[in-house]
């Protein structure tokens, strides 16, 4: 499928990328912390990744179809984490509070 090819050439461009890199998910469900809260925490802290993968999905997701049934959107999350390690990538929201929560749709 289209998107079984996009997920092996992401695959591919990780391979080829460092190690040491790190990756931030701007998702609006699951979150690990706000955008101010990770800018908070690496106040006055020496960056440890020299490359940061921004993941963010298109007006209607990652998929195309607003990310319902969220499959491709964790598939490709995932392969950032097979990658980098989990610890390596965060899910933030840009919004404050949850009930703050912003969607970009076309």
């Amino acid at each position: 499928t289209c998107q079984q090819r996009l997920l092996r050439r992401l695959e591919a461009m990780l391979a080829k990328g460092p190690l040491d890199a790190a990756a931030i998910v701007l998702d609006y469900r699951d979150v690990d912390a706000t955008y101010d809260r990770l800018k908070a925490r690496g106040l006055n802290r020496e960056p440890r990744s020299n490359t940061v993968y921004i993941l963010l999905g298109g007006a209607h997701g990652f998929d195309g179809h607003d990310d319902r049934d969220n499959t491709f959107f964790e598939a490709v999350v995932q392969r950032f984490a097979n990658r980098l390690g989990r610890n390596k990538v965060a899910r933030v929201n840009l919004c404050e509070e949850p009930e703050d929560v912003a969607k970009f749709t076309a």
